[in-house]
């Protein structure tokens, strides 16, 4: 009895890794588990998060009763991506799976950012803003005040 219930768990929660993915409405993955190609898989996130896994991203898996007619997976971890360091306990950040672009939310209320940053629309800044490099610009640029340093 309890290696029938065993196997109905397993059969209802298990690990498995992305073969591929797409957004479609839904993150759909693919992936293979205990023997079989499980196809159209939805992807659970976060409210407001997307996110298409890597081939190989680490998944759990989950049926209802076991069944393979409606299967969900949660994670998307890719195992060999480096994770952030320097995090103090509750701090948290996001980071593409190579490492080239992140967020970082610290305790003190900074939110530190790397990578190219591309912002589309307005943008509004209350407080001062340090530049340690140049600033280039299509259109004009407009100031109130005293421009200090200028050439």
């Amino acid at each position: 009895m309890i290696g029938l219930i065993a196997d109905m768990v397993r059969g209802m929660v298990t690990r498995a890794q992305v073969t591929q993915a797409t957004i479609s409405g839904r993150t759909l993955v693919q992936s293979e588990a205990l023997g079989e190609t499980l196809n159209a898989i939805e992807l659970l996130l976060p409210p407001g998060y997307s996110a298409v896994p890597d081939a190989d991203a680490d998944v759990v898996l989950f049926t209802v009763l076991g069944a393979r007619d409606h299967v969900v997976a949660l994670g998307g971890d890719t195992a060999n991506a480096d994770q952030i360091a320097g995090l103090a306990p509750g701090e948290f950040g996001l980071r593409n799976p190579r490492g080239n672009c992140q967020a970082i939310f610290r305790n003190s209320g900074t939110i530190e950012l790397s990578g190219a940053l591309a912002l589309t629309g307005n943008a509004t800044i209350a407080g001062a803003l340090t530049v340690s490099g140049n600033i280039s610009s299509g259109e004009n640029i407009t100031a109130v005040g005293t421009i200090q340093g200028g050439v």
